[in-house]
């Protein structure tokens, strides 16, 4: 699948640049963004065809969306394969989405899968992927965005009834994958 992915974007290189008129890193740029365009296309689709068909549509793009947002700011584990990050993100909106649809998430459990969000939120340094770091000042910025949402998103959760789970249960997951992460870093300063 990762084969694809590399010879379908280099394919759309070469048909946006024939001449080979721009340079080697605009030609990267074009490359790493086509990648990025097509892995995005097939996740989305394959997660709102199989929602639409489990009958838990709205439930699973309503947690896909606020997985993103949280996602796109705060970073976290990132698998080192596409077909493992397709099937987990996947397995992972499909049933949070099921789940949602079928049952509601009490009031305790999201006080506590809220606390222990907002929790490693705060302690989490948001800082870009391994082939594209964040500068020191947009860590700073991407940290105080993803204390605004998570803290506005909190607040949202209590006050919004059936909104409630579905926006705990996303920072929940959010904050999971930003846990080996954590960890790592109180390893590595002791």
């Amino acid at each position: 699948m990762e084969r694809f992915f590399m010879e379908f974007s280099q394919k759309v290189v070469n048909i946006l640049d024939p001449n080979d008129k721009f340079s080697e890193i605009e030609h990267l740029q074009m490359y790493y963004g086509i990648q990025n365009l097509i892995y995005n296309i097939v996740v989305t689709s394959i997660i709102l065809i199989l929602s639409a068909s489990w009958k838990c549509f709205t439930e699973t793009i309503m947690l896909f969306a606020i997985f993103g947002i949280l996602r796109l700011i705060a970073g976290g584990f990132h698998f080192n394969s596409i077909l493992k990050c397709i099937s987990v993100t996947t397995l992972i909106m499909l049933c949070g989405g099921k789940y949602l649809s079928a049952a509601r998430l009490s009031i305790p459990v999201c006080i506590i899968f809220a606390v222990f969000a907002n929790i490693v939120f705060i302690f989490h340094i948001p800082k870009g992927a391994k082939k594209n770091p964040y500068s020191q000042k947009h860590i700073l910025l991407q940290k105080k965005r993803l204390h605004f949402i998570s803290f506005f998103l909190t607040i949202i959760a209590f006050y919004v009834d059936k909104l409630r789970a579905t926006i705990i249960l996303s920072m929940f997951i959010v904050a999971i994958f930003l846990v080996p992460e954590i960890i790592h870093r109180f390893q590595s300063t002791e």
